[in-house]
C-alpha cells in the first residue's frame, strides 16, 4: 500500500475539482488547477532527470508555488527539504550539502543567496526560479517548466518508513540537524 503524501491532494481534486484550494491576494487555484500544476511540476522533475528518492530543497515563502513544488516532489517520490527564507548563502550551502539536495526551487528575490550557496555544493545541479519571467542563465523558470512539461499522472509508491520531508533544527547547540519525517 502506497502512503504518498500527494494522494490526499489527488483525491481532493477528484472529489472537489471546482472548490477553491489556495488563495493568495487576487490569485486563487481550484483543487483541479492545483492538482494539474502539481502533476506538471512532477513531470518537469522527471524531464530534468530527477529520480525518486532524490531530495528537492524549497527556498520559498508562503506562496502557491511552495504548495505546487512540495506536492509535485512528493508525486514523483522525492523528499522535500523546506528551507527558511532568512538563511544566508553559507547556511543554504550547508543545508543543500547536508541534505544531498539535487535541486532547489527558489523565489526570485532570494536568488542571489541561493545561487551563492548552490555554487558551493556539487550535488545540487538544478535551480528552478519562481516569480521571474526570465530565469537567469543556467536556471529553469518555474512557470515555463509547468507550462511545457508532460503531467505525471501516477504518484510514486512510497512506504511508511520512507523519508518524506527533512526539516532542519535551529542549530542552537551546533550545526542544524536534519530531522527526517516519514
Amino acid at each position: 500500500m502506497s502512503l504518498n503524501l500527494a494522494t490526499p491532494l489527488r483525491e481532493s481534486a477528484q472529489q472537489h475539482a471546482a472548490r477553491t484550494a489556495l488563495v493568495l491576494g487576487d490569485r486563487s487555484h481550484s483543487y483541479s488547477e492545483l492538482h494539474d500544476a502539481v502533476q506538471r511540476f512532477a513531470g518537469a522533475l522527471r524531464e530534468l532527470g530527477i529520480e525518486p528518492g532524490k531530495h528537492i530543497a524549497l527556498l520559498l515563502p508562503n506562496v502557491p508555488e511552495f504548495t505546487i513544488a512540495y506536492f509535485g516532489a512528493h508525486y514523483v517520490g522525492c523528499p522535500v527539504v523546506p528551507l527558511n527564507v532568512l538563511l544566508t548563502a553559507d547556511e543554504i550551502a550547508y543545508h543543500l550539502d547536508d541534505s544531498d539536495a539535487v535541486a532547489i526551487v527558489v523565489a526570485a528575490p532570494l536568488l542571489p543567496q541561493a545561487r551563492a550557496g548552490m555554487a558551493r555544493v556539487e550535488t545540487c545541479r538544478h535551480l528552478i526560479v519562481t516569480g521571474s519571467p526570465d530565469a537567469p542563465p543556467g536556471a529553469h523558470d518555474f512557470d515555463a517548466l509547468i507550462a511545457s512539461s508532460t503531467p505525471c499522472t501516477q504518484t510514486a509508491a512510497t512506504n511508511a518508513d520512507d523519508t518524506a520531508v527533512i526539516l532542519y533544527t535551529s542549530g542552537t547547540t551546533g550545526k542544524p540537524k536534519g530531522a527526517e519525517l516519514t
